[in-house]
């Protein structure tokens, strides 16, 4: 089964997915903060996540980013980063440093295409292209490319003190490495108290979530088998606390006066097909849905996007599938229909050439047809259209 990248998510898409898992949504806002202000790269050091969500992270989702394995620094300031990608792979990160601020520059993709004569990059041509998280995983590790001196500020420490207390360090100009651990110290309240109380209280309570899982389902099919109902129990808990701050709840005793019903979920185990922009560039020239008409008769909703592109462009399937249709098709002009694995539909319109045949098998990015300015059209360009259920939706919003 394949891990979901968390880091990659945006907001609303990590708390699909906390909620999906069974999840409270506060629960999103921890999460996030844990990856992304205290940049923790494992689940078992998010303590404030009960024991279950993080067994339940550690079993669908994963943390991919980067590690930083070298650093070098030049006369003047600007600091290169060698950066170790979780498939092993390694990418180059760089902090400039300006009079007017800082400036990061970060990898995008392993390898390069181009080919440029005088660039490394380009020997093994382009591997692949960096996700969301491994991109901001960089950021993440040049900005905790500690100094001394900011360990001394952030730790409100002397630098000669942190010097005194570290062999390894000679005098302020020492280079830390990536993984060095320093002894700091913290001063501590002139007086410490350690203290446990016994507490008793009453709550209600939800049971964990069941999944049945289907094989035959993409992972993006749910259907709910069992709706949940909250229980009630009774507690008898210890806390313990320094000075006044909660540092542990041990559970003494447990009485379920009224047991859950836990919601069970099933759901498939599939990867969904993913959707590609069909064409290379391109300038977005009509959005889905409401639009003044653009010609005499023509619709005044429009049921797909348009790029304005230069007839004779390569258009490429989407999606792999199945040619459904492929030829004239009125005011489309020349179009080609593929149907895919997961019932949608894509449609390629005002096409100059058809280059696919009825009952074919095409790949993902396969060569289809060549943009054209057939049928009922006002310029050079190529419609695409993505239908669900029969109905177009918006295919900006599908696109990977």
């Amino acid at each position: 089964m394949q891990k979901v990248d968390l880091k990659s998510m945006t907001f609303a898409e990590l708390q699909q997915f906390v909620e999906d898992l069974g999840e409270k949504k506060f629960r999103t806002t921890q999460l996030y903060q844990w990856m992304h202000q205290k940049m923790v790269k494992e689940f078992a050091s998010m303590t404030n996540l009960s024991a279950a969500f993080r067994d339940k992270l550690e079993e669908q989702a994963a943390l991919n980013g980067c590690t930083m394995v070298k650093r070098q620094i030049s006369a003047d300031g600007t600091n290169k980063f060698l950066m170790e990608l979780s498939d092993g792979n390694k990418v180059e990160s760089v902090l400039m440093k300006y009079h007017h601020g800082n400036s990061v520059c970060i990898s995008t993709q392993v390898g390069c295409r181009m080919g440029c004569r005088f660039c490394a990059s380009t020997v093994g041509g382009l591997n692949r292209c960096l996700t969301t998280g491994e991109m901001l995983e960089q950021i993440y590790e040049v900005q905790q490319g500690d100094t001394l001196s900011e360990i001394a500020i952030n730790c409100d420490i002397p630098l000669d003190k942190i010097i005194e207390l570290n062999d390894s360090l000679e005098d302020e100009n020492s280079m830390i490495r990536v993984g060095e651990e320093l002894v700091v110290t913290s001063p501590e309240p002139a007086l410490s108290i350690d203290r446990q109380e016994e507490v008793y209280y009453e709550e209600d309570y939800e049971a964990d979530i069941q999944y049945v899982y289907n094989d035959d389902w993409y992972t993006t099919d749910t259907q709910i088998l069992q709706q949940p109902s909250a229980g009630h129990r009774k507690v008898a808990a210890l806390k313990s606390y320094h000075n006044k701050k909660e540092t542990e709840t041990e559970i003494l005793k447990e009485e379920v006066t009224v047991a859950a019903v836990p919601k069970i979920i099933e759901k498939g185990t599939k990867i969904p097909p993913t959707y590609i922009k069909p064409i290379s560039g391109g300038r977005l020239s009509s959005q889905f849905g409401r639009r003044k008409a653009p010609t005499k008769g023509a619709s005044t909703y429009h049921k797909g996007v348009d790029w304005a592109t230069p007839v004779g462009t390569k258009v490429v399937a989407s999606s792999a599938g199945t040619v459904a249709r492929a030829g004239w098709g009125s005011g489309y002009g020349y179009v080609v229909y593929i149907n895919h694995a997961d019932g949608r539909q894509t449609r390629y319109g005002h096409l100059s050439k058809v280059l696919v045949r009825v009952g074919d098998q095409v790949s993902q990015g396969q060569k289809i047809a060549l943009s054209g300015n057939t049928g009922r059209s006002t310029g050079a360009h190529l419609h695409f259209e993505i239908l669900i259920g029969g109905a177009q939706v918006n295919p900006l919003q599908y696109l990977n």
